[in-house]
């Protein structure tokens, strides 16, 4: 069976986590199950590229919406770019059955402090050309949340084999930011945002949260161990952090919207 590598980028957005819960599957509705054995993981899951940089300048004024004017304001924004490969993990392509997804975390840190943290996941379902992910959604703090942050991919009638279709619909850059302003006794920027403009080291983990099976009219959730699967370090540049190289095809590609499950 040939296994091809496919490079997937993703846009970064925060993290929310809610109270926990369990929406039942209109297709499977039979209760979720927890798990606490490691399984085989069906992807590995790698950063390739990345690269983040923050810039800040004094305005005599800015404006915010709904507000108005504002006087003596600070107009802040980081703008990031993280390049993903993920493979068809050969230990298994024996295993492969039913539906499945995967869930991993990026926690981005730098030796200043926590800048933030963004959950992906990557699903396939090799029996049918059904997608189960819009119609389950679990929560619990402390162990994982399929109501992802940074988007992800699913593919209907896997096997084992990723085509290039894959790489269609997800996000490759995002830019964030706003304004801190004398007028609201604000004068200090976010601390996330110091933690990149005043870092010399940047950070990226990549975690594995969880796996959740679907087979037949059961609903299996699987914790992993969430252990680091890869630590990479940012080189700083200037106001930029770089890690790796950027992939020649992934270097004219447009922004577009991610999927979310």
């Amino acid at each position: 069976m040939k296994i091809e590598k496919k490079l997937i980028a993703f846009s970064i957005l925060a993290i929310t986590i809610g109270t926990a819960s369990i929406v039942p599957l209109a297709f499977f509705m039979s209760p979720a199950k927890a798990q606490t054995t490691d399984d085989i993981p069906w992807f590995n899951v790698d950063v390739v590229y990345a690269s983040w940089n923050a810039t800040s300048k004094d305005d005599a004024s800015g404006y915010i919406d709904g507000i108005g004017p504002i006087y003596d304001s600070i107009s802040y924004s980081s703008t990031y770019l993280v390049v993903l490969n993920y493979s068809v993990n050969p230990a298994a392509i024996d295993v492969l059955d039913n539906a499945r997804v995967e869930y991993y975390q990026l926690q981005v840190y730098s030796d200043i402090g926590q800048i933030e943290n963004v959950t992906i996941f990557f699903g396939a379902n090799c029996k049918d050309d059904i997608d189960p992910t819009p119609s389950f959604h679990f929560v619990r703090p402390g162990w994982f949340n399929t109501t992802t942050s940074g988007g992800g991919t699913f593919i209907r009638k896997f096997n084992g084999t990723l085509v290039s279709s894959l790489a269609n619909g997800l996000g490759l850059t995002g830019t964030s930011g706003g304004y801190s302003s004398n007028s609201f006794k604000n004068t200090t920027l976010p601390q996330e945002f110091l933690s990149i403009q005043n870092a010399d080291k940047l950070y990226i983990d990549v975690r594995r949260l969880g796996y959740i099976t679907f087979d037949g009219n059961s609903t299996i959730i699987t914790l992993a161990s969430n252990e680091v699967i890869q630590h990479i370090e940012l080189t700083k540049s200037g106001d930029q952090f770089v890690y790796g190289t950027l992939p020649q095809s992934l270097s004219q590609v447009p922004t577009v919207p991610q999927q979310k499950p």
